[in-house]
């Protein structure tokens, strides 16, 4: 397997905090793979981690008449304190290979603290002991320390050189307390969904989901639109990293555009998904500010960009009976990514309302795009008509004055019968009108409306008696509601967009600190624990979601700005 380039083979890692979990590796660490990377589980009697992702190992940290409490989670280690906080414990991973430690006791601590470190397994070196940094001892022995004393130690778990000068470089500086630990988790999740370059995908590339619960039928892959908004949040802190993700998701194009919804290192569908990746493309850009890359990408979003045009119109399906058949179509809940939408349940092709806006939203992107790495402007200006020729015609066909909201449409333009979440994204795109927008914020989001849940924008009306919040059933997906704060922003209803924003954030922080870890998906009524909701014949959302975590570092920063760009 090819290591990740030196830039990104940092030393840091982050944890996996859902209760009984503590550090995770991920791609961005090394050579780690969806089997390969290390996590340990904190242990629920003592204080101590079972290491996991190799030989088993039990590492357990032991004071004298100790009893310990959680103190700070950073986005790279866990600090821990006495109950009286007289002493502190750190415990992180100074590389893939070394798992550190550090006991200091408080100068004002009444009385010394006996500490000494057990490892059960076979580790491939003893747990080592060091002293104010000044002797090596095994850590497997009780060391006394008196007040205002520090003891490191450091487990190493691979080959590594076991000289005192060796050790004390890599054993780094007491944790520093995380002050917005929701936020330092968010990260952390997404630190743990990179993975290395492995197969066909020759860049590092993310998994929305690196672990899915015991019992359930998850898979290994990788969701390419799910790749835009998992970039935008990495990008906070791994903006290269970043881009060569996007460039690896866009190098998985076939020779039509067809650039398919899931990929993996031996395979991919044979399906688009919604169109996105333009949007993420042209705001990656907007944070980086690194044409280089954006003239690399310009060329593939063009055949992607176009792609759905070409395949997935109504028309190509024998459906040329309304003016629906120019419209871009879904005909089953797969590709659409709304799984088990009612959108579906008929299992007949419709004109979709968020396919064909997210497609002129897509237009008007690459239109910018190509403005930007081009000199000569025609092709920008050509792209920008038909993102707008097709966006006039939206606005008009999936209006339906009677719900004041964009509804799908069968081909012989019956309305499909379910207000979901695809209804906002005339917003997101900017096909909607000025008063279009005001109508369906005043109405939907105002008291009693169809979206206006204790945790706004579910993913099927509230009033709708099939909304059961089994995933696209009613449950707010995070991830979407990006999109709709996005759109919500663009016509000037930032009032509503704060408030949706500020909502999400909170329901998310609440359910972090009640749960420990970030979920696929929320109770719109934000009663029932995301662990507790239906999801097909299993139950409960999945947790260390990195969609949701990447949607809660977006929004987090929009917040700290003021808003949606």
């Amino acid at each position: 397997m090819t290591s990740l380039p030196p830039e990104h083979n940092t030393a840091a890692n982050g944890p996996v905090w859902s209760g009984w979990q503590l550090l995770s590796f991920s791609g961005l660490d090394g050579q780690t793979d969806w089997a390969g990377g290390r996590e340990a589980r904190l242990l629920p009697d003592a204080l101590g981690v079972t290491l996991e992702g190799g030989e088993p190992l039990t590492l357990v940290v032991h004071a004298s008449d100790a009893h310990w409490r959680p103190l700070t989670i950073s986005h790279d280690r866990i600090c821990v304190a006495l109950a009286d906080g007289a002493a502190e414990l750190t415990l992180g991973y100074a590389s893939q290979h070394l798992l550190h430690g550090a006991i200091e006791v408080r100068p004002e601590a009444q009385q010394p603290l006996t500490a000494w470190v057990e490892v059960i397994g076979e580790p491939c070196e003893t747990a080592r002991l060091l002293c104010d940094r000044a002797e090596l001892t095994d850590a497997r022995q009780p060391a006394s320390l008196a007040p205002g004393q520090t003891a490191r130690f450091c487990l190493p778990l691979g080959p590594l050189a076991a000289d005192n000068d060796a050790l004390t470089r890599r054993l780094p500086p007491a944790a520093v307390p995380a002050a917005e630990p929701a936020l330092a988790k968010a990260k952390a999740i997404l630190r743990g969904a990179v993975m290395a370059p492995e197969g066909h995908l020759s860049r590092p590339w993310m998994l929305s989901q690196r672990r899915p619960p015991e019992g359930t039928a998850g898979a290994r892959f990788a969701l390419t639109w799910h790749a835009p908004l998992l970039a935008l949040a990495l990008a906070e802190d791994e903006p290269r990293l970043a881009e060569g993700m996007m460039l690896g998701m866009l190098a998985q194009q076939t020779s039509a555009g067809l650039l398919a919804d899931a990929v993996w290192p031996d395979g991919k569908t044979h399906d688009s998904g919604p169109p996105l990746m333009c949007w993420g493309c042209q705001r990656l850009y907007e944070r980086t500010g690194d044409r280089e890359w954006l003239a690399a990408a310009a060329g593939r979003l063009r055949e992607v960009a176009k792609y759905p045009l070409a395949a997935r119109m109504l028309s190509r399906l024998g459906h040329a009976r309304s003016r629906g058949a120019q419209f871009l179509t879904w005909g089953r809940g797969d590709g659409a990514g709304m799984d088990n939408s009612p959108r579906f349940d008929l299992n007949e092709p419709f004109a979709a309302v968020d396919h064909t806006a997210l497609c002129c939203g897509e237009m008007a992107s690459l239109a910018r795009i190509i403005e930007e790495v081009t000199p000569e402007h025609r092709e920008a200006v050509h792209l920008a008509w038909i993102g707008e020729e097709l966006g006039r015609e939206t606005r008009d066909y999936f209006w339906d004055e009677q719900q004041c909201f964009f509804v799908d449409r069968y081909p012989d333009d019956e309305a499909v019968d379910a207000l979901t979440i695809a209804g906002w994204m005339p917003l997101f795109a900017g096909v909607a009108s000025d008063e279009q927008a005001v109508a369906m914020a005043a109405r939907h989001l105002g008291p009693d409306g169809a979206f206006a849940a204790p945790l706004p924008l579910p993913s099927l009306s509230t009033r709708d008696p099939r909304n059961d919040q089994n995933r696209w059933r009613g449950a707010v997906f995070p991830a979407a509601t990006v999109l709709v704060c996005e759109g919500l922003a663009r016509y000037g209803l930032v009032a509503e967009a704060a408030a949706v924003r500020d909502r999400t954030l909170t329901a998310m922080t609440d359910w972090y600190e009640r749960t420990g870890t970030m979920w696929e998906y929320y109770d719109a009524l934000d009663a029932r624990s995301p662990a507790e909701l239906p999801r097909g014949r299993y139950t409960g959302a999945w947790p260390e979601d990195a969609w949701s975590a990447a949607a809660y570092i977006v929004l987090a920063r929009w917040q700290a700005e003021g808003g949606p760009a």
